[in-house]
């Protein structure tokens, strides 16, 4: 194992580690197509639909699609991304470049040949030698993957593209006895919305023109940022509404189903089923109106 092997597994280790102490979970996401097309010809080969390896050099680019806006996510929840690429061997020096693809390819096509996708210009490189044979290489594709979440029309996946006499080989889908096929790796921030549920739990901000919860018990520290204030819980259980601005209000709003709504004031907790040292309670009066009351 060398140094950038080493690394990648350092980098997946602390991931796991820190795992409760992040605010986002990881999702991976395999191949979904893969090809290899000539360069010099402008052409794909059946036979490389379904290759073992696949080729990077001048002559050769290969096509790799992973279909991340099957998957439901939506560009806000994406924190980060990245290409995990494993180099099954190099043989040459030089550069990998990495492009989106602008048209699809296909790996089902019945004649001997179809075109070559569309492929744009490079959004970054990186170069290598065969002392990264067997070792695996990250590219960010954090924009890549927000731009494809946003309009997923446009993904048809990446090309990797090789210069200054570049010759190496990734393993294919059909190849992992190879290597490692190429994956992309997303970390994925929490999920925003309603949180419901008599034990529900949320880790985070929450951030919007509105943030509701239901039924839900806020322990610890809860921040809440709103367009017009912010609700703060501290640590010692008291909570704040305050202006998000100069000049802004701050509104605790409590509403109940129909009934009546109450905040209850405890300086203990007196356990669940038991009634508060003291209450604060509107209630309906049938007409659009309400009662104040004020129990001990």
């Amino acid at each position: 194992m060398n140094m950038n092997t080493l690394t990648k597994s350092i980098a997946i280790a602390l991931a796991i580690f820190t795992g409760a102490a992040t605010t986002t979970r990881g999702e991976t996401f395999p191949i979904f197509a893969d090809t290899a097309g000539s360069t010099v010809n402008g052409k794909i080969a059946k036979a490389s639909n379904k290759a073992k390896t696949l080729a990077i050099s001048s002559k050769s680019s290969v096509f790799i699609d992973f279909g991340i806006h099957f998957s439901g996510l939506t560009a806000n929840k994406v924190a980060s991304a990245r290409l995990t690429l494993y180099l099954v061997k190099v043989t040459k020096p030089g550069t990998l470049n990495f492009s989106t693809l602008n048209s699809a390819f296909d790996e089902g096509f019945a004649t001997a040949t179809a075109v070559n996708p569309g492929v744009d210009a490079p959004f970054t490189n990186f170069p290598i030698d065969p002392t990264l044979s067997h070792d695996f290489i990250i590219v960010d594709v954090t924009d890549q993957v927000k731009a494809w979440l946003n309009n997923p029309g446009s993904e048809h996946g990446l090309a990797i593209t090789g210069d200054g006499g570049v010759s190496a080989v990734i393993a294919s889908k059909e190849g992992a006895a190879s290597g490692h096929p190429a994956e992309v790796e997303i970390d994925v921030n929490p999920s925003s919305g309603p949180i419901s549920g008599s034990t529900a739990s949320f880790t985070g901000a929450i951030a919007g023109a509105s943030a509701i919860l239901t039924d839900t018990v806020i322990s610890n520290r809860a921040y809440v940022g709103t367009s017009n204030g912010q609700f703060i819980s501290s640590f010692a259980g008291g909570f704040e509404v305050k202006g998000g601005n100069a000049g802004s209000s701050g509104i605790a709003r409590l509403v109940g189903g129909g009934l009546d709504a109450a905040l209850d004031l405890s300086p203990f907790d007196p356990g669940f089923g038991n009634p508060p040292a003291t209450r604060i309670r509107a209630t309906d009066d049938g007409g659009f109106g309400g009662h104040l009351d004020f129990l001990t």
